[in-house]
């Protein structure tokens, strides 16, 4: 549904954006990475197959089904991998947040010319290339920030009840008081009962 929702955004208002430059940002590659980075490299390649593969299908296409979605999954992978080794650090990780996209989106333009996509020519990508880096490079700490928001708050796990079920049953367990309130014992209950059926 993420990965859905990021590329309606992405196809059905980023894209339609009258930005300086002839460019617009990659909102869903943004995701991507800061999504590989807070999450680790499974949550990373899951996001970036699924975006990857949203992006091949929506139109319009004109490139190869698959091929945003591997270079999506490498990136998140990527990512995630960096993102643990970098020890979740907020300046390293807005570093390397900075360098998953532009290295994203030399993938996607590199991919693009090799696989011989009418859109995307040396010319093109020679004057839209940078613009595209510098607007994700610009997106990139508010994703991010969210991005660690929305995962620190999931990391904090609400009480559990394995503890509470366990106190119960602590509770259920002990011992039968008498009235006066003393606990029984098993022995001392044995002794109480010698002595109530011995002769005065």
């Amino acid at each position: 549904m993420l990965a859905l929702v990021v590329v309606l955004l992405q196809v059905m208002v980023v894209d339609r954006l009258p930005l300086p430059g002839g460019s617009v940002p990659d909102v869903a590659l943004v995701v991507v990475v800061a999504l590989g980075l807070t999450r680790g490299p499974l949550m990373g390649t899951i996001i970036g197959f699924f975006t990857g593969l949203d992006l091949d299908l929506v139109p319009p296409g004109g490139h190869l089904i698959g091929e945003s979605a591997l270079i999506f999954c490498v990136t998140g992978y990527a990512c995630g991998r960096l993102g643990i080794w970098l020890e979740r650090s907020v300046p390293r990780l807005l570093a390397a947040a900075l360098i998953g996209v532009g290295a994203g989106e030399i993938l996607r333009a590199g991919a693009g010319l090799i696989a011989s996509d009418p859109g995307v020519t040396l010319s093109a990508v020679r004057q839209v290339l940078p613009i595209t880096v510098l607007y994700d490079i610009l997106l990139c700490p508010i994703v991010l920030f969210l991005a660690a928001l929305t995962s620190r708050r999931s990391a904090i796990r609400p009480i559990g009840t394995r503890g509470l079920f366990r106190r119960r049953a602590r509770i259920g367990r002990q011992a039968p008081r008498w009235p006066s309130g003393r606990p029984t014992v098993p022995g001392a209950l044995a002794d109480r009962t010698a002595r109530i059926g011995r002769p005065p």
